[in-house]
């Protein structure tokens, strides 16, 4: 969902089986959220009450991928997005050897 998505926060409302989720929306929408693959990747738990952020297709609005999840009693906050954020760290590691 790289450009055609909508990002907003939700909460989990209950969990389904296989890694699904109800959650609503700040607007109020019920939407069934399944985890992004970094948070399965990094095996994050989700429970019921976490407070999420979430990207909804612009195609399907009842399904929504879920991309970060905020620390119990945090406060949302606006984080950077795009080249600058993603390649900070670009560089900084070992050296390969040439052969």
């Amino acid at each position: 969902m790289a450009n055609n998505s909508i990002k907003t926060t939700a909460t989990i409302d209950a969990a389904i089986k296989g890694d699904k989720f109800w959650a609503t929306l700040t607007n109020g929408k019920k939407v069934v959220a399944f985890l992004g693959g970094k948070i399965r990747r990094n095996s994050i738990r989700i429970l019921p009450g976490d407070l999420v952020d979430v990207e909804l297709s612009v195609y399907d609005l009842t399904k929504a991928r879920i991309t970060f999840r905020h620390k119990a009693g945090a406060k949302p906050v606006e984080r950077p997005t795009g080249k600058a954020s993603a390649g900070r760290f670009k560089g900084k590691g070992r050296k390969k050897k040439r052969r």
